[in-house]
């Protein structure tokens, strides 16, 4: 295995049990509790997020800590999150311990935000369609409470987006 020390950290967070594969990030190397300054971003240029689950697949987390590792922020990365940082966007994704739900909130100004955010939601989307059956319902913060995507679609509150065919979550039916 390619175990190997870091400054940062006591061993790296990255394993391959492979030759000639890519690394793999090897959650129980993370920390347990989130490091200093992995607070969510919180102000008036957030958008916060929150997908709901049955159980949060086991993997699901660090899969998305390895394809957004590059947006890592200062390695503010721990066993059930990451801080992430496009531009002068800030993002904290992560679970709670019940796996229940994943939450996602970033902020920062209007494009940057933007664009961090269809990080986010595409790299999630795309990680949720290769798991077969599963259920997943996107919600938005709104006005004090949780209100599903397709909800505030039909409001005129967000913009209907685009779906493929072949990619249909709970909250499409």
């Amino acid at each position: 295995m390619g175990i190997s020390a870091t400054t940062d950290e006591p061993l790296s967070t990255q394993f391959s049990p492979f030759r000639g594969r890519p690394p793999t990030t090897c959650p129980s190397l993370l920390r347990p509790d989130p490091p200093p300054g992995t607070d969510e971003p919180i102000g008036d240029d957030q958008v916060r997020l929150r997908y709901e689950f049955a159980v949060v697949p086991a993997p699901l987390l660090p899969r998305f800590m390895v394809r957004t590792f590059s947006l890592i922020d200062q390695m503010k990365l721990w066993q059930r999150g990451a801080i992430l940082r496009y531009s002068n966007a800030r993002a904290r994704v992560w679970t709670t311990a019940e796996e229940r739900y994943l939450f996602a909130t970033v902020a920062g100004p209007t494009s940057d935000r933007a664009e961090l955010l269809e990080i986010v939601r595409g790299i999630l989307a795309e990680l949720f369609d290769e798991y077969r059956d599963l259920k997943v319902i996107e919600q938005r913060w709104y006005d004090g409470q949780w209100v599903p995507r397709q909800t505030l679609e039909k409001f005129g509150v967000l913009e209907p987006e685009r779906r493929d065919a072949g990619s249909a979550r709970e909250d499409d039916e």
